[in-house]
């Protein structure tokens, strides 16, 4: 398989924070757009890949169709980031699933993902495959690779399905002090010196210490960063206190390579400031320009939207400077939004000439 494992973990970092930043704001529509989303697009997909479905009258028809139109589709079912998910809520998504001859159900709260097998008979819960949590990164980042564009492509997502369904059915097995995995092994352990008076629930619970959780607790975060000594962050210090995940932060002031400083209280406006003395000063890069590995998707362009006749841009900022108008996508979280204009900077030559006072905690901006 060829994901970007530590790509997919940033993502998966960023997605916690986001939630914990939203969590208040996390519906349907926005646990999509805020997480699924941006977790697909990290496992390889392209925004024209992720093909949203409008209900029929009956409520018949999934949420998404994740490569549509080719041999390899597969159905995405999609519920709000607080919803417990249900293995009745793929039901209806395998049913469609069966009357389209897709193989693969993903169903998900952006929080909790569960694979599902159509070609397996039974109730959902015999059809589930795997699952991960977000809060276990090593193994969300498993399962979204497993996901993955090239792993659906190349097929490596029936073997992934095949050992995640082995390990349950094993822990499940010998966990047990019913099962006939723990009886056998109880039988032969009986004849070992020392060990005659093991009983079955004795093996069982060894077993289980030895095997542990289904979901590992997560890694402590490590403290944020000290703040720089005169209080202001380059761009690269912001991404690592972002990643450390430190609270709601808010800017107070961008200082731009001049030394020139601009009050800011959004996010938003931190990029605007940003590529208007870019443009004014060094001239913008190639247009459209991208970030990392976007394909279908950009952060600057002269007309507000998407390249290669793509979407408009869903939220946009206007920019106007000497050397022209521009517009920046914005519907990024704070973290993308800072990778992007760093991503900018380093394009231009400007490096880290951009630095950032934050807000004191407590203090009411917006973005």
């Amino acid at each position: 398989m060829m994901e970007r494992p530590d790509t997919l973990k940033e993502a998966i970092a960023r997605a916690l924070e986001k939630a914990r930043q939203r969590l208040d704001k996390l519906n349907e529509a926005s646990t999509c757009d805020w997480i699924i989303k941006p977790l697909l697009w990290a496992a390889g997909y392209d925004t024209v890949e992720i093909s949203a479905q409008e209900r029929d009258s009956a409520g018949n028809k999934p949420d998404y169709i994740i490569l549509p139109e080719t041999g390899y589709a597969w159905i995405l079912e999609a519920k709000a980031w607080n919803v417990s998910l249900e293995d009745s809520h793929a039901w209806q998504a395998l049913t469609y699933a069966f009357t389209t001859n897709m193989r693969w159900v993903v169903l998900s709260n952006g929080r909790e993902w569960r694979l599902y097998d159509r070609e397996v008979d039974g109730e959902p819960s015999r059809r589930l495959a795997a699952t991960a949590r977000l809060e276990d990164q090593e193994g969300a980042a498993r399962f979204l690779t497993a996901i993955g564009r090239q792993s659906v492509l190349d097929g490596s997502i029936e073997q992934f399905a095949l050992k995640e369904r082995l390990r349950a059915v094993l822990k499940e097995q010998l966990t047990d002090a019913g099962s006939e995995a723990v009886r056998a092994l109880w039988n032969r352990l009986r004849g070992l010196p020392g060990l005659s008076k093991v009983s079955r629930e004795d093996v069982a619970g060894v077993l289980k210490e030895l095997i542990g959780p289904a979901f590992p607790p997560p890694p402590r975060t490590p403290p944020p960063p000290p703040p720089p000594p005169n209080g202001w962050y380059s761009l690269p210090e912001l991404i690592d206190l972002f990643r450390s995940g430190a609270g709601r932060l808010k800017p107070a002031a961008v200082r731009l390579p001049d030394g020139s400083e601009k009050d800011v209280t959004k996010w938003t406006s931190l990029a605007v400031e940003t590529v208007r003395w870019v443009a004014d000063n060094r001239g913008v890069p190639q247009l459209p320009f991208r970030v990392g590995n976007a394909r279908k998707r950009c952060f600057l362009n002269s007309e507000p939207k998407h390249p290669d006749g793509g979407e408009e841009f869903i939220n946009k900022a206007r920019v106007d400077s000497r050397n022209g108008t521009f517009y920046v996508e914005t519907n990024r979280d704070r973290w993308s939004l800072v990778e992007a204009v760093l991503a900018l900077c380093d394009a231009t030559g400007v490096g880290d000439g951009v630095h950032v006072r934050l807000q004191p905690q407590g203090d009411s901006g917006e973005g």
